[in-house]
C-alpha cells in the first residue's frame, strides 16, 4: 500500500469568533479514493466531486478543515471524521474523513 501526506488548514478564530489567521500541520500516513463524480455533457470529461480519506488514528482534522492532497488539489471535509476502531480487540484501524472539492 502505498501511503501520503497530506496537508490541513484550519481557521483560527478569536474569542468572537472573528477569523485571524489560518493554522496549517501535515498528517502522514495517508490514503485516499474516489466517491463520487460528475459529467459535463459534451465530450466525455468526468470530474471526481467527493473522497475519502483515510489517516492514521488520531489525525487532527475537523468538520470544515481543507485538505491539500497530492497533486495540489484542495479538498473540505464535510462532516464528522469517524475514528474506526475495533471494539473486540481495542485496534486503531484509522480515521475515515469525507471530502468535496473546495471553491
Amino acid at each position: 500500500m502505498i501511503t501520503f501526506t497530506g496537508s490541513v488548514e484550519r481557521d483560527v478564530l478569536d474569542k468572537y469568533g472573528a477569523v485571524i489567521g489560518t493554522a496549517k500541520h501535515d498528517v502522514k500516513g495517508c490514503i485516499e479514493w474516489p466517491d463520487s463524480t460528475s459529467s459535463a455533457p459534451g465530450p466525455a470529461v468526468t470530474t471526481t466531486t467527493t473522497r475519502t480519506l483515510l489517516a492514521p488514528f488520531g489525525a487532527d482534522i475537523l468538520d470544515g478543515d481543507i485538505v491539500t492532497l497530492p497533486g495540489r488539489l484542495r479538498w473540505r471535509v464535510v462532516g464528522d471524521p469517524f475514528s474506526w476502531a475495533n471494539p473486540l480487540t481495542g485496534r486503531r484501524l484509522g480515521v475515515q474523513v469525507p471530502l468535496e472539492r473546495a471553491k
